[in-house]
């Protein structure tokens, strides 16, 4: 029934089919389904609805809790069903590429509990909340390529314990945080090429232990901490790192850590013709201008040349009076001995006047 110019879906219209695995309704002109289109198919494995003018998609799912495989890629949906839509526990695979969505709501998925492949690429999503991926604990694969995503708030990941593959390409992201994947211990492939990441930052406290590809292509990294980030990514074994605007000595340092790694790596192709140093540039320090401070006035001595000082003079002080002092006892010393000897002389004269 596809390439026709169905419009509108009617109640009951395929209840007679209850053998049907199959229904393909791509490439018409379908807007409307009606509330139990689709009841009676109990046998339904698959259902395309690719590239209609579908806006509310909350009446798709009733009567089809047998389906695996929904694709309603290139249509006009604005939202996402709502979480009490009927439990769809066979749904394994879930295509809405190419739509107008431009929010993710927390818990819009709790209704896929065993969904394994999500494709929400080519819309115009920029705010996906907390807890928007709820319940998902079988989705392997997740696309988000091609939206207007600018940031990935750390936790929004974590409830995806099996997820292995995930696509942020074509988007807005400026940093690559490796705390924003910690989470997935099963992630083997991480696609964020052709965003606008300038920096790598390592936040997180566990590794990646399982990634084993890492596209980093067509960003506008100037400078990377290739060694922490092997560090962090012990099984990795290829990354993309072309279109970059690299140094050329950080070219040459990546590609031989890499080589001496057995990493499997593309730089992207070497231009001959470009110029550049061909090692780190040594880091000049700035010469900083100290402002000139005026010499404001100063005591003559410090404090220790001033108790010095003090010393040195009652020293000399000390001195003096000593010196006096000495002075003093040989003049009364002299006046005793001067006063002994004219008495002396005295007594001398007096006994020779008594002999004559």
């Amino acid at each position: 029934m596809e390439y026709n110019s169905i419009t509108s879906l009617k109640e009951n219209g395929f209840k007679e089919l209850t053998n049907l695995r199959k229904l393909n309704l791509k490439d018409n002109r379908i807007k409307t389904i009606e509330n139990g289109t689709f009841a009676g198919l109990a046998s339904l494995n698959e259902l395309n609805l690719a590239n209609n003018d579908i806006i509310n998609m909350t009446t798709i799912f009733t009567g089809l809790e047998s389906v695996a495989v929904i694709n309603v890629e290139g249509n006009q949906i604005v939202d996402l069903p709502p979480p009490d839509i009927p439990i769809m526990r066979m749904l394994t695979q879930l295509n809405l590429a190419k739509n107008s969505l431009k929010t993710v709501n927390g818990n819009s998925f709790l209704s896929f509990p065993r969904l394994e492949t999500l494709n929400l690429s080519s819309n115009a999503i920029d705010n996906i909340e907390m807890g928007a991926f709820r319940g998902l604990d079988k989705l392997e694969s997740l696309d988000l390529s091609n939206c207007a995503i600018g940031n990935i708030q750390k936790g929004l990941l974590s409830s995806l314990h099996e997820l292995r593959f995930l696509d942020l390409s074509i988007n807005h992201l400026a940093v690559f945080q490796t705390g924003v994947f910690s989470g997935l211990p099963e992630l083997r492939k991480l696609n964020i090429s052709r965003n606008q990441i300038t920096s790598y930052e390592k936040t997180g406290i566990f590794p990646l232990h399982s990634l084993h590809i890492l596209d980093l292509s067509y960003n506008s990294l100037e400078d990377l901490d290739y060694k922490l980030l092997v560090s962090h990514l012990p099984s990795l074994s290829y990354i993309g790192l072309k279109n970059n605007p690299w140094p050329c000595y950080l070219k040459k340092e990546m590609e031989e850590l890499f080589v001496h790694d057995n990493l499997v790596f593309d730089l992207g192709k070497i231009d001959l013709k470009e110029k550049c140093n061909d090692t780190r540039s040594k880091v000049v320090e700035p010469v900083v201008q100290e402002p000139i401070i005026m010499d404001e006035p100063k005591p003559s001595s410090s404090s220790h040349d001033y108790a010095l000082y003090i010393f040195i003079v009652l020293g000399l002080i000390a001195i003096i009076i000593l010196f006096v002092m000495q002075m003093r006892n040989r003049r009364d010393i002299k006046n005793i001995i001067g006063r002994y000897n004219v008495a002396e002389t005295h007594l001398i004269s007096h006994n020779m006047d008594e002999n004559y």
